[in-house]
C-alpha cells in the first residue's frame, strides 16, 4: 500500500467516526434540526446512514416514519439500510409492508437481508 493509499484509508476511517459521532450527537441534542436537514437533503450519504439510524432512537414514531420512509427509496444502499435500522422501533402496517417489498426486490443483497432480519423479529 502506498503512502497516499494509506493516508486516504486513514482519512476515510477518521471521517466515518466523525460523521457517526456528529449524527448521534445531533439526534440526541437537536433531533428537530436533524429531521429538517434530512428532509432538505443537506446531509451527505456517508452521514445520512448514521443520521437515519440514530434518529430512530430519539424521536416520536410519526416523525420518524415521515422522515425515514422516503429514504427507503434513496439511491444509496447504505442510506436505505440506515433508514431500515432507524424505522425498526417504529414499525406499523405500512412499514412492515414496505420492508416485505424491500426484502424481495431491493437491488442490494445487504439491504434485503436487513429488511428480512427485521421482519423475522
Amino acid at each position: 500500500m502506498t503512502e497516499k493509499e494509506r493516508s486516504l484509508e486513514l482519512f476515510n476511517k477518521w471521517n466515518q467516526k466523525i460523521c457517526r459521532g456528529f449524527a448521534k450527537d445531533l439526534a440526541e441534542q437537536c433531533p428537530d434540526i436533524l429531521v429538517a436537514w434530512i428532509d432538505m437533503g443537506f446531509i451527505p450519504d456517508s452521514t445520512m446512514t448514521f443520521a437515519a439510524e440514530y434518529l430512530g432512537t430519539d424521536v416520536d414514531s410519526e416523525t420518524i416514519r415521515h422522515t425515514l420512509i422516503p429514504l427507503l427509496d434513496h439511491q444509496s444502499a447504505v442510506v436505505r439500510e440506515g433508514a431500515i435500522l432507524g424505522l425498526s422501533r417504529h414499525r406499523n402496517d405500512e412499514v412492515n409492508a414496505l420492508l416485505q417489498q424491500i426484502a424481495k426486490t431491493d437491488a442490494s443483497p445487504a439491504v434485503r437481508e436487513v429488511a428480512e432480519d427485521f421482519l423475522s423479529d
